[in-house]
């Protein structure tokens, strides 16, 4: 693989997950918050495609797992404030990613994102995430642009939890023959609708820089440094703080692929808590681990692992959760 096919497809990739349904994690009560509820981590392990993927004019995924979840109610578990806090539940996921135009230097097209949850315990906390991203893409090595606008719609137990409209470009330069700089800066506005007609608005402003290594096609190292800014009506939904993140994959035996993140996020609430008589601060620690091995026809085996601990001052907030899913992938 030549030097400007291989930033080429790190590039794709990066932009690729960057588009996956994610949410601002600012309303953890027991509303809670879409995308801790489906990705805490919020973060992937970069995996390169082969060139003939990355030219496709369609491209598919879908996956189901089947898995459990001990506090998918996001609240301290020594407190008893909610009667059940831990359910198994079943995640079904399709992507569908539509590339129209594809030219030398440039492409424009559309991806639909889909995520829903059926828990057996626990049902008001079953989520549904749909996403739909319009996207531009140029690139003239060693410089490439991403500019995606994406409209999120979330769904709580059927009914409508949050609406949100997000533009945060990005831009990837490669640095020497295996390393990538990406910088992404932009804002999401946010809806929130707890009983249809309650609820506040948000603006999200985040900012991140990246760096990539990549020791081979199937190894490599990202390290990610961001800030995140919310301003809700609401001053106990606002919180503003750093984020870093590690995260790499390897290809162990069989040609089972390893990913690995880790994320820490510090979140200095506006929220004032009486009871505590202290301002609410977070320190929030996500480990997650991936087993993936890759069949013929495009099915892959998947085993993951999420551990998340937020450290609060705040005893309501202060919880440890755990998920392990299993199951299956299908890719075209």
């Amino acid at each position: 693989m030549n030097r400007n096919l291989f930033f080429f497809v790190l590039v794709c990739v990066s932009f690729i997950l960057s588009s996956a349904v994610t949410a601002p994690c600012f309303a953890e009560n027991t509303s809670g918050a879409a995308d801790e509820l489906k990705d805490p981590n919020g973060q992937e392990a970069e995996k390169p495609e082969t060139e003939d993927s990355k030219e496709q004019w369609v491209e598919v995924k879908v996956s189901l797992l089947f898995g459990y979840d001990d506090n998918v109610v996001l609240l301290n578990e020594d407190r008893d404030i909610v009667d059940d806090y831990s359910t198994s539940k079943f995640v079904c996921t399709l992507d569908v990613r539509v590339t129209p135009v594809i030219r030398d230097k440039w492409k424009l097209g559309f991806q639909y994102d889909l995520y829903a949850s059926l828990h057996d315990e626990v049902e008001y906390r079953e989520l549904q995430a749909h996403s739909l991203v319009l996207f531009a893409f140029w690139r003239s090595s060693p410089n490439y642009f991403y500019i995606p606008v994406t409209a999120n719609v979330y769904f709580l137990d059927g009914d409508t939890y949050m609406n949100s409209v997000k533009l945060v470009p990005a831009y990837y330069r490669e640095q020497g023959k295996r390393m990538l700089l990406s910088v992404s800066a932009g804002v999401e506005l946010l809806n929130y609708m707890f009983d249809s007609d309650q609820g506040y608005d948000g603006t999200d402003y985040q900012a991140f820089i990246s760096e990539t290594y990549m020791f081979d096609s199937d190894t490599w190292i990202k390290g990610t440094v961001g800030f995140n800014k919310v301003d809700a009506d609401e001053e106990s939904r606002s919180y503003m703080g750093p984020k870093f993140i590690v995260s790499g994959n390897m290809q162990l035996f069989w040609d089972i692929d390893l990913a690995l993140a880790y994320s820490f996020q510090y979140r200095d609430y506006d929220e004032y808590d009486e009871a505590w008589e202290s301002e609410r601060l977070d320190r929030r620690h996500v480990l997650s681990a991936e087993l993936k091995k890759e069949f013929s026809h495009g099915i892959s085996a998947v085993l993951s692992y999420t551990m998340v601990v937020n450290d609060s001052n705040t005893e309501r907030y202060d919880y440890h959760r755990n998920i392990i899913m299993a199951g299956i992938e299908w890719s075209y």
